[in-house]
């Protein structure tokens, strides 16, 4: 089976899981999150190669072929492994597992969203959808920075490495910014409120999220501005909603639908 053939299986995957496997009519991670994903990043992306590159993903691509001289990444390539990774990333939410059965891939669907142990299913789908798509030669030198980059689109602070930045701001920021999906936000509180009850919320964190992750990610004023113009986007309102933790069930019970 050809990469092109499986990703369209994969991005059917959250279709048929949204659509035969959950009872609700809010989600979050699903194609129309992906999409998102994938549009955040091909802008950045061919910004770069162009010579506007404020999250220096150039640099970042050298500094990931040195350390991996035996499976360098071209620049032509860099585009097709980020959108492999990103299609990929999220099948862990929605999948156990997949198995090759005489030659077709056949998705192990959970019960529901799962957020716990997402990134490790992520990396093991990934793999196997690989294994089964791609020459050797070529899996070899792919997998690697895919297992990477999913492994990046966990919610981590502080940690430098090539292309940790730039997946965080794809996934975290720019999918917000892209999604169609405008009741996203109360997809992840029931996604998060069906994996546990007993979860609270800060809603100005919540709601407020693309703002302030924006500023913790990015401290500097030009370049996330920079970043904002390769994209053509501008940050959402800030939404008066209250500072304390409160439980999701609780929450729900006496909110509107607040879109984003």
């Amino acid at each position: 089976m050809s990469i092109g053939r499986t990703l369209i299986l994969a991005k059917g995957w959250y279709e048929e899981f949204k659509i035969n496997r959950w009872p609700k009519p809010y989600s979050f991670h699903n194609l129309d999150h992906i999409k998102a994903d994938c549009q955040a990043a091909d802008k950045l992306i061919a910004a770069a190669f162009l010579g506007n590159d404020p999250l220096r993903i150039r640099e970042d691509l050298f500094k990931w072929n040195q350390k991996h001289s035996d499976n360098q990444i071209k620049e032509t390539e860099l585009a097709a492994v980020c959108e492999m990774a990103l299609i990929f990333h999220d099948l862990g939410n929605i999948l156990e597992t997949v198995i090759n059965k005489d030659n077709t891939l056949v998705p192990v669907f959970l019960d529901k969203y799962l957020a716990k142990g997402a990134e490790d299913r992520s990396g093991k789908i990934a793999k196997i959808l690989m294994e089964n798509s791609l020459s050797d030669k070529t899996k070899e030198r792919y997998l690697r920075l895919v297992l990477h980059l999913i492994e990046q689109t966990s919610f981590i602070v502080s940690e430098k490495c090539p292309f940790g930045l730039f997946t965080r701001m794809v996934d975290q920021i720019g999918s917000g910014l892209f999604a169609e999906n405008k009741t996203r936000n109360r997809g992840l509180l029931e996604e998060t409120l069906a994996e546990n009850p007993q979860t609270e919320i800060v809603p100005d964190s919540f709601y407020n999220f693309t703002r302030l992750r924006l500023t913790e990610l990015v401290p500097d004023h030009a370049i996330r501005q920079a970043i904002l113009d390769i994209w053509d986007k501008k940050l959402p309102v800030i939404i008066d909603v209250p500072k304390k933790p409160i439980r999701i069930d609780k929450w729900l019970a006496k909110t509107a639908i607040i879109k984003g």
